[in-house]
């Protein structure tokens, strides 16, 4: 119920009613305190007060719930999806307009947000819920989506959604009040990437008439649970099913039987600056009649949970209904949904395979080493795949033998050979071998002709650092040092001394 508190002359007189309504109007109201009253003032819109009457829980009640739990670049949590299911099935039995997204990605995500931003400018209440993986990084917290692929701590601005998104449209619709809920203090999956990495999440100040709840203290890790939901919303669910208990005592009760669960090693945590109380359940209008568990009707909690996936195009959105409520009274539809989801993906594969087929046929033939890149491209994992990196591989050798052929006739069209001599000139005596001094583009070699030192088509490389004395005089190439010894190459004539010359100077300027 929202109370407008009067700004205009006669304040006093308006206030002198709202006590009088106090004590004596079937519904019960909180009364402010001086401080209350003046800030009320300030900000009449953001103090709306819900007591447990059925009355006063009938205003509007949004809720935005988002569980990720298949995440393609972290590691993959089970129980978020759950979480989600269950908490949006919970609130749509409690009476809230809810909206859920489960395995979203940023830009759904971001989406989701925007469209609560604006049904929470008409007025009511606001729950935002969220479970999955977070990170805080310089103080700021940052919900992942599905698809996000952060690879360094200032990706996660790009990548993450900023809580103070949800925190900024829920301050513009200046609402009566809001909750958020983050379950998602698990361990940072990116903290090898972060500088400065923390675990958990970061404490963030409640704008005015907002709690922000967190599964665990500020820089703590909680618990993903063992069972069908994690530990801290699976205490969230069966306390806001309690009737006539306010929001801070359902947190407090909540908190309580977590750290009880976990030998005190998890503590939930909210921070707070909601003005009045508000009840998930109704619960009888005196304050001292005691409260009971499951007031919540158990068929109307289950028709909530069927609401919540009935038109998923996820076969194990229902699988996990089954599980849930294996005799449900939907648990029929269940099984036909499932059946018709793998009917439609059989079909779709089906269709899938023509195209592959038609694909296949229409490249099969080619000499295009490309077309059966495009094919592995499109069907890495394909019925033909094999046979399309087979071929793939010929082409690559067909490449390579072309390649290494049109080296050797290049190098062939480069290569020099001249008819020499190769010996060791003394002053009494004088050792000469024929033979023929090739050179080629990367390296020199002298082949011999054959005798009885050396055998026909022996090779004897020639190093350019033997050569770096050598000196051309007239027909002959001398001062070639090799062994300590200095040889030299006689030739036919001057300009055949002169090319092999040249030849062996651009040879080894270039190594």
């Amino acid at each position: 119920m929202r109370v407008n508190f009067p700004m205009q002359k006669g304040l006093e007189r308006g206030w002198a009613r709202i006590a009088m309504l106090c004590l004596t109007a079937p519904i019960v109201l909180v009364c402010l305190t001086s401080n209350e009253r003046s800030h009320a003032q300030q900000e009449p819109n953001r103090q709306l007060v819900q007591t447990g009457t059925a009355n006063a829980n009938a205003g509007k009640r949004i809720a935005l719930v988002i569980g990720n739990g298949a995440y393609t670049s972290a590691p993959p949590l089970r129980n978020p999806p759950n979480d989600a299911r269950d908490m949006a099935a919970t609130l749509r039995a409690l009476g809230f307009d809810v909206t859920n997204g489960i395995n979203v990605n940023q830009r759904e995500m971001k989406r989701l947000i925007r469209e609560f931003g604006q049904k929470l400018r008409s007025g009511g209440s606001g729950l935002f819920y969220y479970a999955g993986h977070g990170v805080q990084s310089k103080g700021r917290n940052y919900l992942i989506p599905v698809d996000a692929d952060i690879q360094s701590e200032v990706e996660a601005e790009d990548a993450g959604v900023d809580v103070s998104l949800v925190l900024g449209y829920m301050d513009e619709a200046q609402n009566g009040l809001n909750i958020v809920i983050l379950d998602a203090c698990r361990n940072n999956p990116f903290a090898r990437s972060f500088r400065s990495a923390s675990d958990g999440l970061a404490q963030v100040d409640a704008p005015t008439g907002t709690l922000i709840a967190y599964a665990t203290a500020p820089g703590r890790v909680a618990s993903d649970g063992t069972g069908q939901n994690g530990l801290y919303t699976s205490e969230l669910l069966k306390q806001m099913r309690v009737p006539g208990l306010s929001a801070t005592e359902m947190f407090m009760r909540v908190r309580a039987e977590v750290m009880k669960q976990t030998g005190n090693k998890q503590v939930p945590w909210e921070a707070s600056s909601l003005v009045g109380s508000f009840y998930f359940a109704a619960g009888a209008s005196d304050p001292t009649t005691p409260v009971t568990e499951g007031r919540v009707d158990a068929a109307a909690f289950e028709l909530s949970y069927w609401e919540t996936i009935k038109n998923s195009q996820n076969g194990d959105d229902f699988k996990a209904y089954l599980e849930k409520y294996p005799n449900g009274q939907f648990a029929a539809l269940a099984k036909n949904r499932i059946s018709s989801l793998k009917s439609t993906e059989s079909k779709a594969a089906s269709d899938s395979s023509a195209t592959e087929l038609a694909f296949w046929d229409s490249i099969k033939n080619s000499t295009n080493a490309e077309d059966f890149r495009s094919y592995l491209r499109k069907y890495p994992e394909g019925t033909f795949s094999e046979l399309a990196r087979n071929r793939l591989t010929r082409f690559d050798e067909a490449e390579r033998e072309s390649k290494a052929r049109l080296d050797v006739d290049a190098i062939a069209k480069e290569t020099k050979s001249f008819r020499s001599s190769w010996g060791l000139k003394m002053a009494l005596t004088s050792v000469f071998y024929q033979g023929t001094l090739k050179v080629f583009p990367n390296r020199i070699e002298f082949i011999f002709d054959g005798d009885k030192s050396f055998k026909a088509g022996q090779v004897m490389p020639i190093e350019c650092s033997t050569l770096t004395a050598a000196v051309l005089d007239k027909s002959t190439i001398r001062e070639v040092e090799m062994s300590n010894n200095k040889f030299r190459f006689n030739f036919s004539s001057s300009a055949d001394a002169a090319g092999a010359f040249g030849a062996i100077r651009e040879v080894c300027k270039k190594r």
